[in-house]
């Protein structure tokens, strides 16, 4: 079994996903409790197309973060399609969204991060006005939930959808290891969006979610110092998918960030 650096204290949360072990979420976040600040609990499919089962013992999740200290974040499904010319398909994404906030809710999560997948047979204006209808109605629905729901930046610039964001008053999940993936800017995000949550992970051989490495050092001295300068203090998720990835991650990150601790 892999052995996970001991917890170590920051300004922000240091957080794992819910999928490290090849097990259920309960018996990963059992896994993941006293080690980490916060668990990402993953929705990546919709519950029409999930192999894995999407109910949780959210009671037992409760308890667990009781116990141990830790928050929860959620991801919602990657197959929605908000900006979709098909009105269905719109709603059946909203529905789902709502089904896992309703879910979801006891648990109390710093966010929800949402992807708005690119409809590429659209041009720009086409599509951000459909996703900004179907996030209006959402709006509408979610409630004081509304507050931790993130746009995370994915395959496009997100200079895209980025007015679309800011009308709706959503945070911003930024995800660092999509934008050296995709070859995009990762300077400026903390004074340009309102950023609520912060994805890491490495890229190697053009693959992205890997562990983090010694190169990656310098990227994250800059980053840690960037969200001390912009007063950042919530939740940092290594989004990782294997326990020794996420052992190699956390203690490359305690020792960019050893001055950062306290």
């Amino acid at each position: 079994m892999t052995v996970l650096p001991c917890r170590q204290k920051y300004p922000w949360k240091l957080g794992a996903t819910s999928f490290v072990i090849p097990a259920s979420v309960e018996e990963n976040v059992q896994f993941l409790a006293g080690m980490v600040d916060d668990i990402q609990l993953l929705f990546f499919e919709s519950s029409w197309k999930a192999q894995l089962p999407h109910a949780v013992d959210v009671e037992h999740l409760a308890r667990l973060a009781g116990e141990h200290g830790h928050s929860y974040t959620v991801h919602l499904p990657l197959d929605l399609q908000l900006g979709s010319p098909d009105a269905t398909i719109r709603q059946r994404g909203m529905d789902e969204i709502c089904r896992i906030v309703e879910q979801c809710h006891t648990l109390e999560p710093q966010a929800y991060d949402l992807h708005l997948n690119r409809e590429t047979h659209l041009d720009d204006e086409q599509w951000c006005t459909l996703c900004l209808e179907s996030l209006l109605a959402l709006q509408g629905r979610l409630g004081s939930t509304w507050d931790t729901l993130c746009v995370e930046n994915v395959d496009y610039d997100f200079g895209l959808i980025a007015d679309v964001v800011q009308q709706c008053g959503l945070g911003v999940c930024v995800d660092f290891g999509h934008l050296h993936h995709h070859q995009f800017s990762a300077e400026n995000w903390f004074s340009t969006h309102g950023v609520n949550h912060v994805h890491l992970h490495g890229v190697t051989h053009e693959r992205d979610h890997q562990p983090l490495c010694l190169e990656d050092i310098p990227f994250l001295q800059r980053l840690a110092q960037d969200m001390v300068d912009h007063s950042y203090g919530k939740v940092v998720t290594l989004e990782l998918y294997k326990a020794d990835a996420l052992a190699k991650s956390l203690a490359i990150v305690h020792r960019a960030w050893q001055s950062f601790r306290g």
